[in-house]
């Protein structure tokens, strides 16, 4: 069963629920809700007739199980209904028409003093499984976005974080190096930075202390690249491209010794 009906809030003050037992006003939803809303041809053993909007062919069992309820009260029921005139119903050997008496006016048919678009909704609501949703007319403030579109901009990822690890004074050191280069109008594409920082690491074994040293080096002094220290080659006699962090500590302890 698809569609929706009207419910008119003055059914609650009506005799016909007022005075109706609970069981009494399902059987009358019941009927609300199986009701045409608009005409179909029917044709029963042969004999063809029409069902109009607010109408139902039915039988008394047919409506109890429908409803949940007992034979006895639908009949009881119908009794109520009719004696107030709410609905009329037409019995014959194959069954019963029920007409809900002013069907249209309640559901905004015809003339009841709703608008044409409200009729225009209520014709519509009969056909769809529930009513379109109202266009939200709230007015929000404009927020600013970020990115293109509308995008979440995600910062970029450092090129040296993975060179670098949790080494942050190292990570500060090269970044420096990279903007004094930008400086310099000698800016480094990404292939130029990969083989600068594997010079750097063969340089030193992967040594981090050397590295920072190396870099500030290279800073201070403008240099385009990465340079064995100054002060290494002069300080110990060996291979500076081999011994990593012995040849490190040797510097070290050669600065020591000169001072």
């Amino acid at each position: 069963m698809e569609g929706y009906i009207r419910l008119w809030r003055s059914l609650a003050d009506s005799p016909v629920w007022t005075c109706s037992t609970a069981n009494q006003k399902v059987v009358l939803i019941t009927i609300l809700l199986h009701v045409r809303w608009d005409s179909i041809r029917w044709d029963v053993l042969g004999k063809e007739f029409t069902i109009g909007p607010g109408e139902m062919f039915t039988s008394i069992r047919k409506l109890a199980d429908m409803a949940g309820v007992t034979q006895r009260v639908v009949r009881t029921a119908l009794d109520r209904f009719e004696s107030v005139n709410f609905l009329t119903r037409k019995v014959t050997h194959q069954g019963m028409l029920i007409s809900v008496v002013n069907w249209g006016k309640y559901q905004g048919l015809c003339g009841s003093g709703d608008t044409p678009s409200d009729t225009k909704k209520t014709r519509r609501g009969h056909t769809h499984d529930t009513p379109k949703p109202k266009k939200d007319t709230t007015i929000r403030k404009k927020v600013p976005q970020e990115g293109k579109e509308g995008k979440k901009v995600i910062p970029p990822i450092s090129p040296f974080d993975d060179f670098c690890g949790n080494n942050e004074e190292l990570k500060e050191a090269l970044q420096g190096w990279m903007e004094m280069r930008k400086k310099l109008k000698k800016p480094l594409t990404d292939r130029a930075l990969k083989l600068n920082l594997g010079k750097l690491h063969q340089m030193t074994g992967g040594y981090q202390p050397a590295m920072l040293d190396i870099v500030n080096q290279s800073t201070m002094n403008g240099w385009l690249a990465f340079y064995p220290l100054k002060k290494a080659e002069q300080a110990v006699d060996v291979d500076p491209f081999a011994g990593a962090k012995d040849f490190y500590e040797s510097i070290l302890r050669g600065r020591r010794t000169d001072g």
